[in-house]
C-alpha cells in the first residue's frame, strides 16, 4: 500500500501555494515492485484530476492541476504490484495563498507589509463557532508570531535565508485551537539579521547578504466559521506598534535584552494600547511572497554543561562538550538593572579562558538586563552562535549547572541515515562529521555556522551534498537552494557569486567555477537520490544559459602571424576566470587544473541532463564539447605533452602542471572525470598511490576541500581502499582524529590546529564530505540509479576491512531505505542486507573472498550473505 504521500514535499495540512504541485509517495506493497499507479485529486467528494493508470515503477508524479486558495484537497494513490494485486491509500492537503506563476506575488494577499517597531498587535473578535484558522505570516529579518499570547508553531528564525529582493518565504499555522469565543489578540515580535540601530566599522561584507532595511512584517489570519461565513484579520495601519525589550540583535552580533522596557501584556485582548503608535504601510521588501517548503529552524536538543569554572566576581567558564549551533538560556535572580553577559566561542585559551579570535568581526554574545523581579527566564529569539564553551560574566553569585542550557538551533531535516562500527575512532569521525553537517544547515547549506560569515559558499555544499543526503532527507532543502541560486544569475547566463543567497546588484562579481558547478551537481544529487526530474526540467534551461556564457570565457589558441598555433596552448588554462581551487589543501595546487576539470564535467553532467531530458541536439552537442575540452585539458595541463610541440614526445611523468606543481588532486580529478586518456591510467594512478603513502613519509591526506572526498572516491574506484583506511586511521597531522586528539567535536576548515584569526573555524563542512565513506564503502551501499521505469537499482560493493569486526548501516534512498549489516566470523564474512521495496540490488564480492552463491542479484526482502575468505 502506498505510504508517506507527500504534496511538495510537505506532510498534511501542508499550505501549498503552487499551481500545480507535485505528489510523492513511498511503495510498500503488498508485492515487492510498483507495475502500476494512479494518481486522483479530489475535493468535497469530486474528482478534480485523475492521472489514469500508468506503467510506472516512479513513486513521484507532477499534477496538472490548477488550484484554488484556501481549500482542502484529498490525493488519492492507487499502486498494482507484479502480481496484479491492487492498493490504494489517501491523504489531504490544503492550499494557502496560491500563486499565480513561479515569481508572482499571489492575488490572494489582502495583508500589507507594516513597519513602524519590533512589536505589533491588534485585538479582533471573532463572530461565531470557528471551524478553522490560518495564519500566514513573515517578517524581515525575523519573526514570532502569537496568538492570545502563546508563540505559534515551534519553528525559530523565521523565514529562511533567501535574496529578499527576489523571493521572501512565509510561514502557515494552524491556529484553530488558539483562538477564544470572541475576545482574541493577534501580535508579531520582529528581530534583524544584524544591528540595524548602529554602524560597524568592523562589519565584514559578509553581513551585507542579510536583510539590512528596516524592520516590517506581513499578517494575513483567515478565519472560516461554522455557518460557511469568513473573516480575514490583516496586517495594515490598524495594527499599533511599539518597540520591544530586544535592545539590538544579530545573527553575528547576538541579542541584547532589557528587561526593564518589557510591556506587561502586549499581547493580550485587554491591553491597552493607546501609547502604541500606528504601524505604517510599506512596499514590499520582496517581488515574490513564497510559502517556505523547508524543514523550519528548530530547537533540535537541549544541552546541560559539562563543567562550570569559577573564574570569581560573578564570572564562569561553561563547556558544553559538543561544538553546536545555537543558543543559551539562563534562569537568575538578581537586582534591577544588572546586566549578564553571555559570551561563546569555539575554543579556550592554554588558560581556560574563553578565545574568540577566529570569530573575528563577529560579537557572538547576548546581554540580559534584569528587572529585579525573582527569577528571571531568558532564551535569545533572533540570533544563534556556534560554540562549544561559554563565558558568563556579572553573574550574581555562583551559577549552578540547572541556571544554564545550551539549546541546539539548525534546520529540522529528517534522519535517514545510520552507520555504526566496530572500531571507536570511526565511530568518532562519523559522529564530528554528522554534527558539522547538520549544524552548518540553516535554512542554507552554509560554510560554518560561528565567524563573521556564514555563507552559502557553492564549493563547500557541492563537496558535502552527498554526505549530507546519506544522512538527511534533502529534497526540498536543496530545491529551495538552487531557486537561490538561480537569483543570483545575471542575464548574460553567469552566476554573479560563488555563495548564494546574495543580491548580484550590490556585490562585486567572484569568479570560481569549481564551487558555481554546484548548481549542476545539486541538480543532479536531486534526481539521483530522489528521481526529482521536475528540478533537472526546471533548471536546465539556466544551466544551458550558463554553459552559454562560459562558452564566451574561454581562452582561444594563439596564433602567429602564419595562422599556427602556438605552443603550449595556454598555460593559464581552459577558461579566463579565476578560481578558488581546492581551498586548504595542504599541498599547494594551482586552482586552474581544478576549475578546468570542473568544466570539463559540466559538460559531461549537461550531456547526462540531456539523455535523461531526450533532446537529443543538445546530448550530443555537451558530448561533443565533453571530448573536445578533455582532449584540451590534457593538451593544455599535462606534465609531458604540453611542454613539448611534438605531442609524440611525451614524459610520462604522471602530473599535471609542471616540476613545480606536483599535487595528487589534478590527477584524481582527471581519472574520476573521465578526462584522461586510458594510456595515462596506470602512471597517473601510480604517482597518486606514491603520492599519498610514500612521498611525505607515511600515509596521509594531502589535500583540501575538494580533493579530500574526491581521493577517497578515486581509492574506492581503483579498489585502494586500504590506503584509504590508512589516512582515516591516521593519528598525527594532517587527519580527523589529530582534530579529535585536540579536541575538536567537529570537522575543521583546516587540516591543522589554528587558534587566531587565520580563516580558522572548527566546525566547516568541505572535509565533513568524506562522510560519505563510510555509507559508500564499509557500509557498502555504494551506488545506486533510478532505471527507465522508475525501479531504484542498488549497487552493493562493501568492503571487508581487516581491523572491522562489523558494520552496521542504513540510508534511505528515495524513501526506501536500504540496510547492510555484517561482521567477521571465524573463516570469513557474514553479511545481511535489506532490499527496499521497489528496487532491486546487486553486490560485487570483494577482492580475496568468494560468496557461497553465484546469484548476486536481490530482489526486495531480506537475504543471508556468506564469504569465505580465500
Amino acid at each position: 500500500m502506498p505510504e508517506k504521500i507527500l504534496c511538495e514535499n510537505l506532510p498534511a495540512p501542508a499550505f501549498i501555494d503552487v499551481e500545480k504541485p507535485e505528489i510523492s509517495w513511498v511503495f510498500n506493497g503488498p508485492g515487492d515492485f510498483q507495475k502500476q499507479c494512479r494518481l486522483v485529486v479530489s475535493s468535497n467528494g469530486r474528482t478534480l484530476w485523475d492521472s489514469g493508470s500508468i506503467q510506472s515503477a516512479w513513486t513521484r508524479m507532477a499534477t496538472g492541476i490548477a488550484l484554488e486558495a484556501g481549500r482542502e484537497y484529498t490525493m488519492t494513490v492507487y499502486t498494482t504490484d507484479e502480481n496484479g494485486c491492487e492498493a490504494h491509500a489517501e491523504e489531504r492537503f490544503e492550499t494557502g495563498l496560491v500563486r499565480v506563476g513561479d515569481e508572482a506575488v499571489s492575488c490572494h494577499w489582502k495583508a500589507q507589509w507594516i513597519s513602524g517597531g519590533s512589536l505589533f498587535r491588534r485585538a479582533f473578535k471573532t463572530r461565531g463557532k470557528v471551524r478553522k484558522a490560518r495564519a500566514f505570516v513573515t517578517g524581515l529579518g525575523y519573526f514570532e508570531l502569537y496568538i492570545n499570547g502563546k508563540k505559534a508553531g515551534d519553528d525559530v528564525l523565521s523565514p529562511s535565508y533567501t535574496n529578499y529582493r527576489h523571493r521572501c518565504e512565509y510561514m502557515a499555522y494552524d491556529v484553530t485551537a488558539m483562538l477564544k469565543d470572541e475576545e482574541n489578540t493577534v501580535s508579531i515580535m520582529l528581530g534583524a539579521h544584524w544591528p540595524v540601530t548602529t554602524e560597524d566599522p568592523q562589519a565584514f561584507d559578509h553581513w551585507l547578504r542579510y536583510y539590512l532595511g528596516s524592520l516590517c512584517a506581513i499578517l494575513q489570519l483567515e478565519i472560516h466559521y461554522e455557518d460557511g461565513t469568513s473573516d480575514i484579520v490583516a496586517s495594515d495601519e490598524s495594527f499599533r506598534t511599539a518597540h520591544s525589550p530586544i535592545v539590538i540583535s544579530g545573527i553575528y552580533y547576538g541579542e541584547d535584552y532589557d528587561a526593564r522596557q518589557e510591556i506587561r501584556g502586549w499581547d493580550s485582548y485587554n491591553f491597552d494600547d493607546r501609547g502604541f503608535n500606528q504601524a505604517s504601510v510599506v512596499d514590499s521588501p520582496a517581488r515574490a511572497l513564497i510559502h517556505s517548503t523547508i524543514p523550519p529552524i528548530k530547537v533540535i536538543e537541549d544541552l546541560s554543561p559539562v563543567s562550570i569554572t569559577d573564574r570569581g566576581n560573578g564570572r564562569s567558564i561553561v563547556d558544553f562538550g559538543q561544538n553546536i549551533s545555537g543558543i543559551v538560556s539562563i534562569s537568575v535572580r538578581g537586582e534591577r538593572g544588572r546586566t549578564v553577559k553571555i559570551r561563546t566561542s569555539e575554543l579556550v585559551d592554554d588558560h581556560g579562558e574563553l578565545n574568540t579570535e577566529n570569530l573575528r568581526s563577529a560579537r557572538s554574545a547576548c546581554h540580559y538586563i534584569l528587572k529585579g523581579e525573582g527569577e528571571e527566564h531568558y532564551r535569545p529569539r533572533f540570533t544563534y552562535h556556534g560554540f562549544r564553551y561559554v563565558e558568563v560574566t556579572n553573574w550574581p553569585g555562583t551559577i549552578s549547572p540547572d541556571c544554564i542550557a545550551a539549546h541546539v538551533t539548525h534546520s529540522s531535516l529528517t534522519k535517514t541515515g545510520h552507520f555504526e562500527c566496530s572500531d571507536t575512532l570511526l565511530n568518532r569521525i562519523h559522529t564530528a562529521m554528522v554534527w558539522t553537517l547538520r549544524t552548518n544547515q540553516q535554512s542554507i547549506p552554509l560554510d560554518c555556522c560561528q565567524r563573521d560569515e556564514r555563507q552559502g559558499w557553492m564549493g563547500d555544499a557541492q563537496t558535502s551534498a552527498e554526505a549530507v543526503a546519506a544522512n538527511f532527507d534533502m529534497c526540498s532543502y536543496y530545491r529551495k537552494w538552487l531557486d537561490d541560486i538561480a537569483d543570483i544569475q545575471d542575464e548574460k547566463g553567469n552566476l554573479g557569486s560563488v555563495y548564494t543567497p546574495c543580491s548580484t546588484s550590490e556585490l562585486p562579481y567572484e569568479e570560481s567555477f569549481s564551487y558555481k558547478a554546484a548548481y549542476a551537481i545539486i541538480v543532479r544529487l536531486l534526481y539521483r537520490e530522489y528521481g526529482d526530474i521536475r528540478s533537472l526540467k526546471k533548471h536546465y534551461p539556466r544551466l544551458k544559459k550558463l554553459a552559454e556564457y562560459l562558452k564566451t570565457m574561454e581562452y582561444k589558441p594563439q596564433k602567429d602571424g602564419t595562422g599556427t598555433i602556438i605552443l603550449p596552448i595556454n598555460p593559464q588554462g581552459l577558461l579566463k576566470e579565476d578560481d578558488l581551487g581546492d581551498c586548504l589543501s595542504v599541498e599547494n595546487v594551482p586552482p586552474r587544473f581544478v576549475r578546468d576539470a570542473y568544466y570539463v564535467d559540466f559538460q559531461h553532467i549537461m550531456a547526462d541532463f540531456a539523455d535523461i531530458l531526450r533532446i537529443e541536439s543538445d546530448r550530443a552537442y555537451f558530448t561533443e564539447r565533453f571530448q573536445e575540452l578533455a582532449q584540451k585539458y590534457q593538451d593544455t595541463h599535462y606534465y609531458g605533452t604540453w611542454y613539448y610541440e611534438d605531442k609524440n614526445h611525451d614524459l610520462g611523468s604522471g602530473y599535471y602542471g609542471s616540476c613545480r606543481d606536483l599535487g595528487v588532486v589534478p590527477g584524481v580529478l582527471v581519472l574520476l572525470f573521465g578526462i584522461a586518456p586510458e594510456k595515462y591510467h596506470a602512471v597517473l594512478l601510480e604517482k597518486i598511490l606514491f603520492q599519498v603513502t610514500k612521498s611525505r613519509g607515511s600515509t596521509q591526506f594531502p589535500t583540501g576541500f575538494f580533493g579530500t572526498k574526491l581521493l577517497l572516491d578515486l581509492l574506492d574506484r581503483t579498489g585502494h581502499n586500504a590506503v584509504s583506511m590508512d589516512m582515516l586511521r591516521r593519528r598525527d597531522y594532517p587527519s580527523f582524529n589529530f582534530m579529535l586528539e585536540m579536541g575538536g567535536t567537529t570537522i575543521w576548515e583546516r587540516w591543522q590546529y589554528m587558534t587566531g584569526n587565520e580563516m580558522n573555524s572548527h566546525n566547516h563542512t568541505p572535509l565533513a564530505g568524506a562522510d560519505s565513506f563510510f555509507y559508500k564503502v564499509l557500509g557498502g551501499i555504494n551506488d545506486h540509479a533510478f532505471s527507465s521505469d522508475g525501479t531504484l537499482e542498488i549497487a552493493l560493493a562493501p568492503y571487508f576491512d581487516k581491523e572491522l569486526d562489523f558494520v552496521t548501516c542504513s540510508r534511505e534512498i528515495a524513501g526506501r531505505e536500504v540496510r547492510v549489516h555484517w561482521f567477521r566470523t571465524a573463516d570469513g564474512i557474514s553479511m545481511q542486507v535489506v532490499v527496499p521495496k521497489n528496487a532491486k540490488a546487486v553486490i560485487s564480492v570483494p577482492d580475496g573472498y568468494r560468496a557461497e552463491t553465484d546469484n548476486r542479484c536481490m530482489e526486495p526482502g531480506i537475504h543471508e550473505w556468506s564469504f569465505k575468505k580465500l
